[in-house]
């Protein structure tokens, strides 16, 4: 009976949001310029029209009764005309061929003019699979419009972008294809053509376990808005840790410090790694449970919340809190048991402080830090108990926090290593 009940409210609640998603994406559709004609185009391929099938129909009537009464498109424009007629065509409106014949010569072909309009020619092209039977133009049309984009693809490898849009289309016609799996495919092409991956290569692309953190940290449903802004905060720091950690020289990071004035926490491991000092587990972790930017994270996701007090805000800038400060020791602890081992030319963990400092062996001093999180666990718990300045939801965002960093790290370096999968995650 529970059972029963969890899963109906669970049901109710998700119908709930995605009702509110999708009133939310409606609104944002007819506030853009172009909604006519392109927002049901970028909901069709990448949501599914069921979802939206009464904005779709209404835009594309409102589009095809503009047709009838005007100009809809300039002549010169084949990219909106030829992505007007498939749209219009594929949702059960008649629009004939013939406004392609502005755009052809006196033998019927493609005018010369236009043999460089590569995003016109594709979509002409994928126009050209709605034709009806008999209709000439359009089938002559394609013969053309293939061999130019074949040529496209012969000597334009460097537009990457268009060139993988060009050879998928070539593939099999987006007209032809499933819907779901073509909406998969474009978010891939999405973030490809984003270039962060390529443009930071040195640092670990890692925006779906960033995301991850997000959606773990800030679980209410209504506040999807502050997860995205979360994922991106949650990237950038991800790529700063990633410059002081491996890949920037002790000149370079002062100089980077100095212009921040953020990070003099990173700057602090890279002196005792350049000089070779091994500091006492609690001179790392007096350091380290801030450079792990657990507070960074926190303060971010405080200011993104509905509950902000002056003495939040206090607490937030003049020295945090210490339940902050614990789940950040436990995300610090959490990481050094994963990434203790690896070669990454990284700063000493608390593993490496621990055993030098001890004399203990490698295995008494991983029994020794996994004792420290369950120490520090249970002042996290008695923090819940007391009066905090912190509203319950975001004292909920702290501790999931700490949880997450036990989900991560669980079986490895589940951030960044792409090999370590995530416990529960596929």
């Amino acid at each position: 009976m529970l059972e029963q009940w969890q899963q109906q409210t669970s049901k109710q609640s998700c119908n709930s949001v995605f009702a509110r998603l999708k009133q939310e994406e409606s609104r944002q559709s007819k506030a853009k310029i172009c909604s006519k004609l392109l927002a049901p185009c970028c909901i069709a391929v990448q949501l599914s029209t069921y979802h939206f099938e009464s904005e779709i129909n209404k835009s594309s009537k409102n589009t095809s009764t503009d047709r009838i009464s005007t100009v809809a498109w300039k002549k010169d424009n084949l990219y909106a005309t030829a992505l007007e007629l498939r749209l219009l065509r594929q949702h059960g409106y008649k629009v004939d061929q013939d406004v392609f014949t502005c755009f052809m010569n006196d033998v019927g072909n493609i005018k010369s003019s236009l043999n460089q309009d590569f995003k016109g020619l594709l979509n002409l092209y994928e126009a050209s699979y709605l034709l009806l039977d008999g209709e000439i133009v359009l089938g002559n049309a394609r013969e053309l419009v293939v061999k130019l984009l074949e040529q496209f693809l012969k000597q334009n490898p460097d537009h990457q972008y268009l060139w993988m849009l060009v050879d998928h289309a070539l593939e099999l016609p987006l007209h032809w294809r499933m819907p779901r799996l073509e909406a998969r495919w474009f978010i891939d092409v999405w973030w490809k053509e984003l270039g962060l991956g390529e443009r930071f290569n040195f640092a670990r692309d890692r925006l779906m376990e960033n995301f991850l953190l997000s959606v773990g940290m800030i679980i209410t449903p209504q506040d999807g808005k502050s997860r995205r802004i979360q994922t991106k905060i949650n990237a950038l720091i991800t790529v700063i840790d990633d410059v002081y950690d491996v890949y920037g020289t002790l000149d370079e990071l002062e100089l980077f410090t100095d212009w921040t004035n953020l990070y003099k926490s990173y700057l602090l491991e890279e002196i005792w790694y350049y000089i070779g000092y091994t500091p006492t587990l609690q001179e790392y972790i007096d350091n380290a449970w801030i450079s792990i930017a657990g507070s960074v994270i926190l303060a971010h996701s405080y200011l993104l919340t509905d509950y902000i007090t002056e003495k939040g805000l206090h607490n937030i800038q003049e020295g945090y809190y210490d339940i902050i400060y614990r789940s950040s020791i436990i995300v610090r602890l959490a990481n050094d048991l994963a990434t203790s081992l690896l070669k990454r030319c990284d700063v000493p963990k608390s593993i490496q402080c621990y055993m030098y400092e001890s004399r203990a062996s490698e295995e008494e001093v991983c029994m020794h830090i996994r004792k420290l999180i369950d120490t520090t666990w249970k002042k996290i718990n008695e923090n819940k108990m007391v009066k905090s300045p912190f509203s319950p939801t975001f004292i909920e965002i702290i501790i999931n926090l700490a949880k997450l960093s036990l989900l991560i790290y669980q079986n490895g370096d589940g951030l960044g290593n792409k090999t370590k999968d995530i416990y529960g995650v596929q």
